[in-house]
């Protein structure tokens, strides 16, 4: 189908136009009221397995290595503004209309990360799929595989590689608006606006350089909690909560897909890290093993005892960072130290 020659212009200045939303979560955690008055009717398939082999969620999972996630911060925007609601259900979280804004935030924190790391934008090599629409389940994928069903011609789907570039797309986000400027140019424009986000920290590095070109760089002390388990343990969606002698520290979700493997998730203890400051390990490790608690909260808020997920694994990192002397500088982790914990399995 093509638009009548008459009425082309018309549509050609709306596209150039165009703008989308998204919802920075990050620096406004209130739902966009937008989103919330009214109520719609849908259509649904009779069978509902049909619903969640449409999502491309699998496509989002990048559980499977140690460390923090886009994947998991994308899971918890779904946790925290479904209110047990649609927005935390695979096969019906697209209906809403927070979906398009949170997606959309993703995509720009994605745009973020290629230009910081123009090395590391696309994964590489050959992994197995879960099923999903169109693609059998344990198929090999590459980023020549086809993400159907979304089409680039009348002959060929788009893949990984032909929608790497947003600007190849038509669209970009702010400080990525030139497509001209050199790689090195978009790392430092964009890091500067990632540094910008969190200036305490950016203050605290510029103190202790005081200006000087390859000056010291402030060091701190950070602590993480790393989560793992098996998915196929545990009644999801759920969220497992992580706080300190009562004080929350952050979540891992997860939602009903994938259905079975290790998802991992990397948490910030920074919300207790006056307690710690100044400590010996051996101290701190005690600390953490009297004093941290793990949750398990399924969707209709009630829990799941530690002693039903046998292999749910937390352990403790300690972490040496060089806070960024200058904006286009970024923090620099080292000396990293893992620690097990043994867990109290709480009564419920």
């Amino acid at each position: 189908m093509t638009y009548p020659e008459e009425h082309r212009p018309v549509y050609i200045e709306a596209a150039d136009t165009l703008r989308a939303p998204f919802w920075d979560w990050a620096t406004d955690e209130a739902v966009p009221q937008s989103t919330v008055p009214e109520t719609i009717s849908i259509t649904v398939p009779e069978n509902g397995q049909l619903a969640s082999k449409s999502t491309d969620f699998e496509d989002f999972v990048t559980f499977k290595n140690r460390g923090s996630s886009l994947e998991g911060l994308h899971g918890s925007i779904h946790w925290d503004a479904a209110c047990q609601g649609q927005f935390l259900s695979v096969a019906y979280t697209g209906f809403d209309p927070l979906f398009m804004l949170h997606h959309s935030n993703v995509d720009r924190l994605w745009a973020y990360w290629q230009a910081m790391h123009p090395d590391q934008q696309i994964f590489t090599g050959e992994h197995y799929g879960f099923e999903k629409w169109g693609t059998p389940d344990n198929s090999i994928l590459t980023t020549q595989s086809p993400l159907l069903p979304f089409r680039r011609s009348e002959t060929e789907f788009h893949t990984s590689e032909s929608v790497l570039s947003i600007h190849d797309l038509g669209y970009s986000y702010h400080g990525l608006e030139s497509k001209d400027k050199s790689a090195e140019d978009r790392r430092e424009e964009v890091t500067r606006i990632i540094n910008n986000l969190e200036p305490g920290f950016l203050k605290l590095g510029a103190r202790a350089a005081n200006g000087l070109l390859g000056g010291p760089r402030a060091v701190l002390t950070r602590y993480f909690a790393h989560i793992a388990v098996e998915a196929s343990e545990i009644e999801r969606p759920c969220s497992i909560e992580v706080s300190m002698n009562g004080t929350y520290a952050g979540n891992l979700v997860l939602l009903s897909m994938p259905d079975s493997g290790i998802v991992r998730g990397e948490i910030s203890l920074d919300t207790i890290q006056d307690t710690l400051r100044g400590k010996p390990s051996r101290v701190v490790l005690n600390t953490f093993e009297t004093a941290l608690k793990i949750d398990i909260i399924k969707g209709d808020g009630s829990r799941i005892a530690l002693a039903d997920v046998p292999n749910l694994d937390v352990q403790i990192e300690q972490v040496r960072v060089a806070a960024p002397r200058w904006d286009t500088e970024l923090p620099e982790y080292s000396e990293s130290r893992m620690f097990g914990v043994r867990l109290v399995n709480a009564p419920y």
